[in-house]
């Protein structure tokens, strides 16, 4: 190597060799750091807990099912109950039935299970892909998307259930296919 005799030049060729060294270490280290953000992002997918709808379990729930009726275009809001059951504490699997005061041959129930480590839930013959869940001092909030039908139409449903220690809400919002906007199709409200 030829080593200049001005300083200035020295002190430039050896910071041109010390850039030339550290180039594919600085390389490596910026590979290392996208691949961790890769690795964040999906390790980020945000989950629902086991334990997340325990807290509705065993008590007495009763509130109201507001509705878009499409016939009329108005909202019709009918008397409601829920039971919540599981098999046990934290398996992730839970029996929901919806009564209806008013309207008894309506009732119905269905399993909620958490499959694919709580980033989807299946509701009966449905599985909820999990695009939120945010849990503050009062309350955790789970917002599922699936595609589906609505008014015999093809549609993405967007459901937003909102737990906390003694009120619980489930909301169904539609977006159909061909619109960019969803609207609110139900909202079911229930406090012990």
């Amino acid at each position: 190597m030829c080593t200049p005799a001005n300083p200035y030049a020295r002190l430039l060729a050896v910071s041109c060799l010390l850039f030339a060294a550290a180039l594919p270490a600085c390389s490596q280290l910026c590979e290392k750091a996208a691949a961790s953000s890769r690795d964040s992002l999906v390790n980020s997918t945000p989950a629902v807990q086991s334990t997340d709808f325990d807290t509705l379990v065993d008590h007495r729930w009763s509130g109201t099912l507001t509705y878009l009726d499409y016939t009329s275009a108005k909202n019709t809001t009918i008397r409601s109950t829920l039971r919540v059951r599981t098999a046990q504490p934290a398996s992730g699997i839970w029996t929901i039935a919806i009564g209806y005061d008013d309207e008894p041959h309506a009732n119905a129930a269905s399993e909620l299970r958490l499959i694919d480590a709580g980033t989807a839930i299946k509701n009966g013959d449905t599985t909820e892909r999990v695009i939120s869940r945010s849990q503050s001092p009062d309350a955790i909030e789970i917002v599922t998307e699936h595609a589906g039908t609505d008014d015999q139409r093809p549609a993405t449903i967007r459901k937003t259930y909102r737990i906390a220690a003694k009120a619980f809400s489930i909301v169904k919002r539609v977006k159909f296919a061909g619109s960019d906007d969803f609207i609110q199709r139900h909202e079911y409200r229930w406090t012990r």
